[in-house]
């Protein structure tokens, strides 16, 4: 998880608003490999809402990023959500 939090606060770190588009980008990264939303919230949310604190924005704002961030992860290809919901189609559609 690390390596993704770096790659991202070297990416988007210096920008006005950097942890939140960490906290975004590394919510995008994690949805769409595991593809939930819960597991995405959490593993990002451990490490990026205290960096969001300590960078000086709220507690109420650093979790909503977080939370609203984790939603749309898993509609980022390739996701499992995405994957799964294609087999299923053409299995039914033939």
């Amino acid at each position: 998880m690390n390596g993704v939090l770096d790659l991202t606060y070297a990416a988007t770190g210096r920008l006005y608003g950097g942890a939140g588009w960490v906290t975004i980008l590394c919510c995008a990264f994690m949805g769409a490999l595991t593809g939930t939303v819960m597991a995405s919230i959490a593993a990002v949310g451990v490490f990026t809402i205290p960096a969001m604190k300590k960078a000086g924005y709220r507690p109420e704002v650093a979790a909503a990023t977080s939370i609203s961030a984790g939603c749309f992860g898993p509609m980022i290809p390739p996701s499992t959500t995405i994957i799964m919901s294609a087999a299923i189609y053409e299995e039914i559609m033939g």
